[in-house]
This record gives structure tokens, C-alpha cells and sequence, in this order.
């Protein structure tokens, strides 16, 4: 399970790490229509290894309403966490 270790950049990237060497970063942009939080591989130090999207979410749509930073990042965090628990994860955008 990845959880929150440090807040990167203004508060629009958050590391999360796994305790098992893992590190992900969650960056939260509003650079287009509807803001959106894309995860991604990253070192401990919060560097992005590679940006392929390792999951995602947009909000502010219909079908997800627009929700605070913080509560978009955590959401996304969530629900990746519930899909590598099920054994359920398929790849970016499952």
C-alpha cells in the first residue's frame, strides 16, 4: 500500500512510497479543462523514473465532479492501492 511521505512542489506533487522500495509521485495539474492527478514511477526522491501513467484520474466532468487537491490526489492514491490489493491492475487508466 503506498502512502503519503512527502509533498513535492508547491503542494501539486506528492511522493508516496510502499515501504518496499517502491516510490510513486502523484501530480495534480489544471493545466487543461478539467483538472486531473496522473500517478507515476519515481525515485525516493521524488524524481519521475518514467512517465508512462501508471493511473490516473480526471475531475470535473459529469461522471467525476470536481473535488478539492488533496481529496483528487488521495481518491486516485485509493483506488490504485484497491486495484494492486485485488490483484486487479492492469495498467495505466484501468
Amino acid at each position: 500500500m503506498f502512502n503519503l511521505i512527502k509533498v513535492l512542489e508547491c503542494g501539486n506533487k506528492f511522493l508516496f512510497a510502499n515501504g518496499k522500495g517502491d516510490y510513486l509521485v502523484a501530480s495534480y495539474s489544471t493545466a487543461f479543462a478539467n483538472p486531473e492527478c496522473l500517478l507515476f514511477k519515481s525515485s525516493n526522491q521524488g524524481e519521475i523514473e518514467d512517465w508512462a501513467e501508471l493511473y490516473g484520474q480526471k475531475f470535473g466532468t459529469e461522471l467525476v465532479p470536481s473535488v478539492p487537491k488533496n481529496e483528487a490526489v488521495f481518491s486516485v492514491v485509493t483506488q490504485y492501492n484497491n486495484l494492486l490489493a485485488k490483484g486487479d491492475y492492469t495498467g495505466a487508466w484501468s
